[in-house]
């Protein structure tokens, strides 16, 4: 596959923004209040951040290590055809493309509906707004990609090291003795451990724009491993920001607490920045996980599995509106469900697990050694064991816990990758 230049154009910086700016969006913001009512103890919650940091570094050594064998567009999909067949790529395309991506795309852009607080009818309009007007970016060619991504994702950074930089200079005493919360069970951690994963989502990303990467060999390990090592620092320090200043009860208690940080430092006008910042990180995150889309499209075209033709290159105007209308489908018919969770918090959920089935299908590459033509090393088979395995427990608790959402999601996933494979062109039915 090409792209619109047929060079590759994203060097170590622009690979890093991709990595960075698409995990580094709502999560961070929304997320930590939740967990913390979830688990109660503030060492619990610093455990579990750290505990997925880890687990989302290790799943990213083992797709470096995947992407510098096969530095081309399409990622997991390109890796499992190369080592399944067209059956196991059929999975990682309804995972992602159908299923998983359209579902962060739609949780991205109805966060800034939560953010601005509009109405779920004004939300669901700006939302799908939102998805036209950065498909347009998308479709400006892959240079232009790079650098939104990376302004994008510089702009993101600046107001969470401002917050950081602002505690350091700041007295920090909590002021008040914390209320006991209930204790977290398996389901709290279970449940807890998923909305954690949202934050950290993305990370996979860059894979998928492998042929346009500059220099696999040395950019993939250090944009992926780098980018995550960075996230996850920068997630447990704002935590610490978080617990230093406020009680553990009120955390749990703010569906922002940020908000009620900005309240204890005596800086209520800063609302307006938060919600900016929010925006920016909505935007940046939202930006690149679009560009993804149409990569995975494009390869699966060539490869039979999608009979409509989209050609070669995912920045041209076919594939790219292809998958924003995927989107927005997607987008329309669950913001018209009556939904037990909010509609953000229902496609974010829908994403985390629909993203550990098809990247543990992905990791499981790593040990076919007749595949992948080099040897690897024993640190990445230790990777890629202990992110398999923390998998295989998440994946036991949401089928012991009946997280109905989550296993609709699996389902839909099977069922809808063996239809597609099932209809593939017939050019690789043999």
């Amino acid at each position: 596959m090409t792209t619109n230049s047929d060079e590759r154009v994203f060097g170590v910086r622009s690979s890093a923004a991709f990595v960075v700016g698409t995990v580094v969006g709502t999560g961070i913001y929304l997320k930590p209040g939740l967990v913390a009512s979830l688990l109660g103890e503030p060492w619990k919650v610093f455990l579990l951040w750290a505990l997925a940091g880890v687990f989302t570094t290790a799943g990213a050594v083992v797709y470096s290590q995947l992407a510098r064998i096969w530095p081309q567009s399409g990622g997991a999909y390109r890796f499992l055809y190369r080592v399944y067949g067209p059956w196991a790529a059929s999975m990682l395309l309804s995972a992602d493309v159908f299923l998983g991506r359209p579902a962060a795309v739609g949780a991205l852009a109805t966060g800034f509906g939560l953010v601005w607080e509009l109405s779920d009818q004004e939300g669901l309009i700006v939302a799908c707004s939102l998805i036209v007007a950065l498909t347009m970016v998308q479709l400006r060619g892959a240079k232009v990609q790079g650098l939104s991504q990376t302004l994008l994702t510089g702009l993101q950074l600046v107001p969470l090291v401002l917050v950081l930089a602002t505690w350091a200079l700041l007295d920090h005493d909590q002021g008040g003795s914390p209320q006991a919360l209930a204790p977290g069970g398996v389901s709290q951690w279970s449940a807890a451990f998923l909305a954690i994963l949202w934050a950290y989502d993305g990370w996979y990303n860059l894979t998928i724009l492998g042929a346009e990467v500059k220099d696999p060999e040395r950019t993939f390990f250090r944009a992926l491993v780098g980018g995550m090592v960075c996230v996850t620092s920068l997630y447990l320090a704002l935590n610490g920001v978080l617990f230093s200043c406020l009680p553990p009860q009120v955390v749990a208690e703010s569906q922002v607490p940020f908000a009620r940080l900005f309240e204890a430092w005596q800086f209520p006008w800063l609302g307006f920045a938060l919600k900016v910042s929010l925006t920016l990180a909505l935007l940046a995150t939202l930006n690149g996980t679009l560009a993804c889309g149409s990569r995975v499209m494009v390869a699966a075209s060539q490869d039979g599995l999608i009979r409509a033709k989209l050609g070669t290159d995912p920045t041209r105007p076919l594939p790219t509106l292809a998958f924003s209308l995927l989107c927005l489908g997607l987008l329309i018919l669950f913001g018209g469900l009556p939904l037990t969770l909010n509609l953000f918090d229902s496609l974010s959920e829908l994403t985390v697990v629909i993203v550990v089935l098809l990247t543990s299908l992905s990791i499981t590459c790593i040990f076919h050694r007749d595949k992948l033509g080099r040897k690897v090393s024993a640190a990445v088979y230790g990777c890629a064991i202990f992110y398999l395995g923390v998998n295989t427990v998440l994946l036991y608790l949401l089928v012991v816990e009946s997280n109905w959402l989550a296993l609709w999601g699996a389902l839909s996933v099977g069922v809808l990758g063996t239809v597609l494979w099932y209809f593939r062109d017939s050019k690789i039915r043999n």
